[in-house]
Order: C-alpha cells, then sequence, then structure tokens
C-alpha cells in the first residue's frame, strides 16, 4: 500500500495545471500564426511584434480570432476552457491603405514576404524571398521584383509569410558620407562626367548633396548606383 498512499499525496500536491492535465502555454510564435492565418483570410498582411519569448495561456481548443474594430488594426484572441481568457493583440496594419473593402474581389497586388523564418542578421537569399497577393498593402511593404533585395541584411527575427517592410532590412548604402563619387550630368541627351564628395549617405534613388570638386559648388544630385550619382536638368 505504500506505493499507492505515495502515489495519492504526489496528486494531491500537484500544481493545478498538473493535477487536471492542463495543455501547455501558447507561445509567441503560434498566437502569431493564429493571427496571421485570420487577417490572411481577410486578405490582409500583419506586422505583430509578438517576441518569439512571450507566452500566453493555455486553451483546450484553437483560440477565436476576432477584430476588436472594422478595421482589423488590432484583435482579440479569446478562449473558454478550461480557464476563460482574453488578449488584446495590435496587427501593425494601422497604416494600411484599403484597395476594396469585400474580400470576395480579386487581389490585385502582391508584396514581397519570406518563406522561411530567419534570424535577424540574415543575409537574403533568391529562395529565402517570395510573393503574396493582398487586398491591402502596409504602406512601407516591399512590392519590388525579389531579386532587387537579394544580399540585403535583416534587422530583425521574422517568421515564415510575414509581409518584408523597408525597416526590416539594413540600410543599402550606395553612396558614403565623405566618398568621392562620379557625377553624372544629364543634358538634352549628352552626358558630361565630373567627379565629386558626397555631403551624406544615400540609398538608390535617395536625393544628396555633392559637392563639385572642381567648382566647390554643392549640389543636389539622385543616387543611381555604386558612387554614382544623376544630375538633371532642373535639380539645381
Amino acid at each position: 500500500m505504500k506505493p499507492l498512499r505515495l502515489l495519492l499525496i504526489c496528486l494531491a500536491l500537484a500544481p493545478p495545471q498538473m493535477a487536471l492535465g492542463a495543455p501547455d502555454r501558447l507561445t509567441g510564435p503560434q498566437v502569431r500564426t493564429l493571427v496571421q492565418n485570420a487577417l490572411t483570410e481577410q486578405g490582409l498582411m500583419g506586422d505583430m511584434t509578438i517576441s518569439d519569448h512571450r507566452t500566453y495561456p493555455g486553451c483546450d481548443t484553437s483560440p477565436t480570432v476576432r477584430p476588436r474594430n472594422a478595421g482589423w488594426t488590432s484583435v482579440e484572441l479569446t478562449c473558454a476552457r478550461p480557464t476563460p481568457w482574453k488578449r488584446v493583440i495590435s496587427t501593425g496594419i494601422s497604416g494600411l491603405t484599403p484597395l476594396t473593402n469585400r474580400t470576395d474581389q480579386p487581389l490585385e497586388k502582391t508584396v514581397l514576404v519570406l518563406t522561411e523564418s530567419l534570424a535577424g542578421g540574415t543575409v537574403l537569399e533568391a529562395g529565402h524571398l517570395g510573393s503574396k497577393p493582398v487586398h491591402r498593402i502596409p504602406s512601407d511593404a516591399l512590392t519590388g521584383a525579389a531579386e532587387d533585395y537579394v544580399g540585403r541584411r535583416l534587422t530583425a527575427n521574422l517568421a515564415a509569410g510575414r509581409p518584408l517592410l523597408g525597416r526590416h532590412l539594413e540600410f543599402d548604402w550606395l553612396v558614403g558620407l565623405n566618398t568621392p563619387v562620379a557625377i553624372v550630368l544629364e543634358l538634352s541627351g549628352i552626358n558630361v562626367l565630373s567627379t565629386g564628395i558626397a555631403m551624406e549617405n544615400g540609398q538608390r534613388g535617395d536625393l544628396i548633396n555633392v559637392q563639385n570638386s572642381s567648382s566647390g559648388r554643392i549640389i543636389r544630385a539622385t543616387v543611381d548606383g555604386a558612387n554614382k550619382v544623376i544630375v538633371r536638368p532642373k535639380m539645381n
């Protein structure tokens, strides 16, 4: 009888969750997936900042995800068993511009997404990137060709299927502060070449200040490539 008595004592002293066999706590990635799946059904792409280390109460069934307001800027995650609980989660889509209010309309726009979960600091490869059609697009979502972002480095951990935003990538300076640059002056189909010094950092397409080495004049120019800027008529 001693083993049986010992077992009964252990069960009596066990924490309620252990005695009832309640499910484990939900992890941050699990909750992020639940919310994103609900958004995907609405033709939306979220940008939740839920830590991988955060946990939520356990649930006997899959928690219910409902919009907290009509715009899906935040959602309520609720569970009825074993202990009722509710959590409000921001979806990160408050800055979206709606393309349509009807989810049965064709998906007209695409955004770049990750094909797998990646850690911050990862250098993107072609296989890491895919595209996904959506009804609404985050204001800073990347929508260009995937190859344009190969070789860029992530600034944070990102889950698979998450839209890739500009802030998720390290700056890609093609022109550096105080570095020599080639200046291309475009005049009626004729290109005039000169040299200068960049007065600030710049990515492709940025308008920056450049000092012309010959005249010493500071001009405005558009970053066009590695250590190369273009000056067009009426820019200065």
